[in-house]
């Protein structure tokens, strides 16, 4: 991409699509291409190039640190680079050998009644939440539907070095060179200790058995996908509630794991834990309660009409947010995100909104002195302009 400029010491000369892959580019991460490619959707190639301008180097310059953001830009030098998009590439060279026929990074191409959908624990039971992925979010750091089924096959050819049954459909070579170590890292994420990451893998070892994986979410949904070379073992879980669903993905893959491998402890290991978590689960509700509660409570007049608020107002970085009364209610929107608003501090003049789904957060309107309308509005520390009725 030879029209990308980047702060110094950056130089896109220096950066390989290795180091974009390993996490290692040496790009602070925390500015809005990320958040325009996962979430709004709103964005051309040739606006996020311009947003990279904008980021700045890493503070721990090229060292490890994980986000969507060196895939995004790997994805935009295959798009400029090669006459088919990633997503193109992805079905030629990977699904479609694999016969990963239920695997798509297009939604559109899926049969609306396969999706499952995504839920949220309530305090009376589980809340169907909106399905925030379309074609234009669908990113190559995280936009993927598929199957249990068709994840089986990933696993079989990951731990088969490149073969399902008796047809060799990658270079052992290929699959290896995605297992092997590029960067360290020292975290620890469920019960995993990860000591380093190769091509879209987590290094590391659960009990003591080292574990290639890979775990990811959005909104509600969640997957973990794993495996273990030594035992030729590999675990897939996909859930689709997003307040315990990720950690009960985790507990029900480490039970497999410790059953395959025929560990002496393994039920009153499981059983300790589904008791807690059971407890955990009783005390979430009550919380949910309490939470609701809360919420009722600020229901408050605003100093304005709702007319007032609504309008389209605008960030050069993350895009536009648009306001409008619907049946006696305020609406917003920023590309593919949609929400209902709800009084947070009328004092303030917030509102409420989970423009991801399930995840609540604060927007706060500005109005001038003696202004009729909102001037602007504050969301995720970002400011927003009016820019028109």
């Amino acid at each position: 991409m030879p029209s990308l400029k980047l702060q110094p010491p950056l130089s896109a000369d220096e950066i390989t699509l290795r180091a974009l892959l390993t996490h290692t580019h040496g790009i602070d991460p925390s500015a809005p291409v990320v958040f325009r490619t996962a979430f709004s959707g709103e964005f051309t190639p040739d606006l996020l190039l311009s947003l990279l301008e904008k980021y700045k180097p890493y503070s721990a310059g090229r060292a490890f640190r994980y986000s969507n953001l060196g895939y995004n830009i790997a994805s935009l030098a295959l798009d400029s680079y090669l006459k088919e998009g990633w997503k193109e590439l992805v079905q030629r060279k990977v699904l479609k050998p694999l016969k990963m026929t239920s695997t798509t990074s297009y939604r559109s191409k899926v049969d609306p009644k396969r999706l499952a959908m995504p839920y949220q624990l309530s305090d009376i039971g589980y809340a169907r939440l909106a399905y925030a992925k379309n074609d234009a979010n669908m990113h190559a750091a995280g936009g993927i539907v598929t199957t249990a089924e068709d994840v089986a096959k990933w696993l079989q050819v990951n731990i088969n070095r490149g073969r399902v049954g008796n047809k060799q459909i990658f270079p052992a070579a290929v699959i290896e060179e995605t297992h092997r170590k590029f960067a360290d890292q020292q975290t620890t994420f469920a019960e995993v200790k990860r000591y380093g990451y190769g091509l879209g893998w987590n290094l590391g070892t659960y009990e003591g058995e080292p574990l290639v994986h890979h775990h990811g979410g959005f909104s509600a949904f969640y997957t973990h996908i794993s495996f273990m070379p030594q035992h030729r073992l590999g675990v897939a879980v996909l859930a689709h509630e997003g307040t315990v669903g990720g950690r009960l993905a985790e507990v029900v893959a480490n039970h497999v794991y410790d059953t395959l491998l025929a560990k002496p402890t393994v039920k009153e290991k499981t059983d300790t834990i589904i008791a807690d978590f059971s407890k955990q689960l009783k005390q979430r509700r009550e919380a949910l309660v309490t939470h609701r509660a809360e919420r009722a409570a600020r229901q408050k007049p605003l100093p304005h009409s709702l007319e007032a608020y609504a309008g389209i107002y605008e960030n050069p970085d993350f895009g536009h947010m648009e306001w409008r009364v619907v049946n006696g209610k305020l609406e917003t929107s920023m590309g593919l995100l949609r929400s209902t608003a709800e009084v947070y501090d009328a004092t303030k003049e917030s509102m409420r909104v989970e423009l991801t789904p399930g995840q609540g957060d604060v927007v706060r309107f500005i109005f001038d002195e003696n202004g009729s309308q909102a001037a602007r509005l504050e969301y995720n520390g970002q400011r927003f302009e009016r820019v028109k009725p």
